[in-house]
C-alpha cells in the first residue's frame, strides 16, 4: 500500500504507530565489552487504519534509549568502549558470545501479535562504567512520514522536539539491564589434558613424540568454552638441564579453539624433523602441541626461548582471561599452568 505523508505539521498523520511494546529477553551481563544481552522492540503501525509492516528504513531507525534520560539515544557500536552511554553500547547483530548464565532464559512475546506488527531484534554490551547501575531501557521509532515515537510516551511532529505524551506509548521504566564484573579464573581452574599421539623409541628420555595438550576453563565441575587464545610469545622449548650435550628437548606451538592453524615461535630450534601439522580442529579449549625431539644439543641455543608463554583467552561469555604455561623444572615433558 502507497502511503501517504503528513502535509501539515499539525495535521493528524495517514501512517501512525498503533501499538508499541519492549521485551529484554536478557537482564544481566558481564562488562566486558563482549557479551551481550537481547531486547526485542515490538510496533504495530496503521496508514488509513490499515496495519502495515514497517519499511527498512523505519526498522532502520529503532534505536534504544535511557528510559531516564530519554534524549540520550544508546549508541550503536561494535564495542562498547568505542561510544558508550553510560558504559552500554547498541548493536544490531548477535556476536555469538554466550548470554550470562544467570539470563538463560527467553522473553515472551504476544501470542499472536496484531496484524502489521515487526519485532526488531537490538543487542547490548557494556564496558565497566556500566557497572555504575542499572539501565532502563526504552526506544524509539521515525516513520517515513517523519513522525517520531518515543517509548517513554511521547510523540513528535516532524522536525518538533516538543512532544505530547500519550500513555500508549509508554512502555514503563521497568525494562532494565544490569552489569556483572567479569569472573576472572584462578589459575587453579586452567586445566591441560595431553592428548599422547604416536611415540618413535622405546626410552621416554629420548622418544620422539608430537602430543596434544588441550587447554580449557573448569571450575565447580563444569567447562567454561574457549573462543580465543594466544601465547607471547607462540613457543617455548625447554632441556632438562644445562649441559651442553643435552640433546632432548621438547618445544611447543599453540592452535586457536576451533582451529588447525598451528603457530609457532621461529626463535625455538626444531631439529631435523619438520613441525607437525594439526588435521583435527579441537572447539571450545585452545590446543598447546608439544613436540619431543631428540637431535636439538643445548650447546648452540642457549638464548633459544625458555621462559613459560603468557597466555591470554577469552571465555564463551566474552570475558578476557590469564595466565602462564611453562614446564615442570627437572621433567622432560610436564606442563604446568601459573
Amino acid at each position: 500500500m502507497k502511503r501517504s505523508k503528513a502535509t501539515s505539521t499539525t495535521a493528524a498523520p495517514d501512517w501512525k504507530v498503533t501499538r508499541v511494546a519492549l521485551y529484554v529477553d536478557h537482564d544481566v551481563l558481564y562488562a566486558n565489552e563482549h557479551q551481550q544481552v537481547r531486547v526485542r522492540a515490538y510496533i504495530e503501525a496503521k496508514n488509513n487504519g490499515d496495519p502495515v509492516p514497517l519499511t527498512q528504513a523505519e526498522i532502520a531507525s529503532v534505536s534504544l534509549i535511557d528510559y531516564n534520560a530519554p534524549r540520550n539515544a544508546i549508541p550503536f557500536s561494535t564495542q562498547a568502549r568505542a561510544t558508550a552511554w553510560k558504559g552500554w553500547s547498541a548493536q544490531r547483530v548477535y556476536n555469538e558470545y554466550a548470554y550470562h548464565p544467570a539470563a538463560a532464559r527467553d522473553g515472551h512475546s504476544p501470542s499472536t501479535p496484531g496484524a502489521g506488527g515487526d519485532y526488531v531484534e537490538l543487542y547490548l554490551s557494556a564496558d565497566a562504567e556500566a557497572l555504575a547501575g542499572p539501565l532502563m531501557l526504552g526506544f524509539t521509532i521515525t516513520g517515513d512520514n517523519g513522525w517520531r515515537y518515543r517509548t517513554d510516551g511521547y510523540v513528535f511532529e516532524p522536525g518538533s522536539d516538543k512532544g505530547a505524551f500519550n500513555t500508549l506509548y509508554d512502555t514503563g521504566p521497568d525494562k532494565a539491564v544490569r552489569a556483572e564484573p567479569p569472573i576472572v579464573y584462578a589459575s587453579s581452574e586452567f586445566v591441560l589434558e595431553r592428548l599422547e599421539g604416536h611415540r618413535y623409541g622405546d626410552a621416554p628420555d629420548v622418544a620422539i613424540f608430537d602430543d596434544i595438550v588441550t587447554v580449557s576453563i573448569v571450575t565447580g565441575g563444569r567447562v567454561v568454552a574457549l573462543r580465543s587464545m594466544q601465547c607471547k610469545p607462540a613457543g617455548m622449548i625447554h632441556w632438562t638441564d644445562v649441559l651442553p650435550d643435552t640433546h632432548n628437548p621438547c618445544y611447543t606451538g599453540y592452535a586457536e579453539p576451533g582451529g588447525t592453524a598451528i603457530a609457532w615461535n621461529d626463535d625455538v630450534p626444531v631439529g631435523s624433523l619438520p613441525r607437525p601439522t594439526l588435521s583435527v580442529a579441537i572447539p571450545g579449549k585452545g590446543t598447546i602441541m608439544l613436540c619431543g625431539r631428540n637431535d636439538i644439543p643445548r650447546a648452540g641455543h642457549e638464548g633459544a626461548p625458555q621462559e613459560p608463554v603468557k597466555v591470554t583467552l577469552r571465555d564463551t561469555y566474552g570475558s578476557e582471561q590469564h595466565c602462564h604455561i611453562g614446564f615442570v623444572a627437572g621433567e622432560r615433558d610436564t606442563l604446568k599452568v601459573s
